[in-house]
């Protein structure tokens, strides 16, 4: 239509004003100061983040749940930051939940330093890593005897040694299932599952 259209026609004006306005609105091109700024602002939260663990500093940060679409501020000791091919993590120990936790950087909105609060809780899990664990298990029919049992070593009847690669596995583990499995070693991890135990337990009473 438009070639049809002598150019000194005042209809060849309408239908160019036309053809731009379709344009822009099927337009589906992102400013390039819109993607500058959210890069600047994750790279400058990663910095904080390597600053505060070199430091040895905690974290305050804003905490953004996209499946509940929700917010909440956190406490957290960085441990370390994992990337991966679509995103980049933020491993630490999370005050509020009392353990260890994985962050979704792109998720966080806000972040700032502060000096570190005791690392009891955190240093009871560490400490673990790369070590082993006796575990009494009471029934046949437990879900992580039949899940784990190429990892345990009999060592008496009713209980094995296995290998702890992640000791917030094996607290989780403990937890859920104590009905029919119980932690004998180490003393460490044994005393922060009771202390979770009892957390929970003043909890549900109040």
């Amino acid at each position: 239509m438009e070639e049809s259209t002598p150019k000194t026609s005042a209809a060849y004006l309408q239908i160019i004003a036309l053809r731009e306005k379709i344009a822009k609105a099927f337009s589906s091109s992102i400013p390039a100061s819109a993607i500058t700024f959210t890069l600047d602002k994750e790279r400058a939260m990663l910095e904080a983040i390597e600053g505060a663990i070199k430091q040895e500093l905690d974290l305050e940060m804003t905490y953004n749940n996209v499946t509940k679409d929700s917010s909440s501020r956190r406490s957290i000791t960085p441990i370390s930051i994992i990337v991966e091919d679509k995103r980049t993590l933020v491993s630490a120990y999370c005050h509020s939940a009392k353990a260890l936790r994985t962050f979704n950087l792109a998720q966080i909105s806000e972040v700032s330093t502060k000096e570190r609060s005791t690392r009891t809780d955190l240093e009871r899990l560490e400490d673990s890593r790369g070590s082993s664990a006796e575990v009494i298990i009471k029934s046949e029919d437990s879900r992580f005897l039949s899940e784990n049992a190429s990892s345990l070593k009999e060592l008496s009847k009713s209980c094995y040694q296995i290998d702890i690669f992640q000791p917030e596995w094996i607290v989780r583990s403990v937890l859920a299932g104590a009905d029919s499995l119980e932690l004998a070693k180490p003393l460490e991890l044994r005393a922060e599952i009771a202390e979770r135990a009892n957390r929970a337990l003043l909890a549900y009473k109040g």
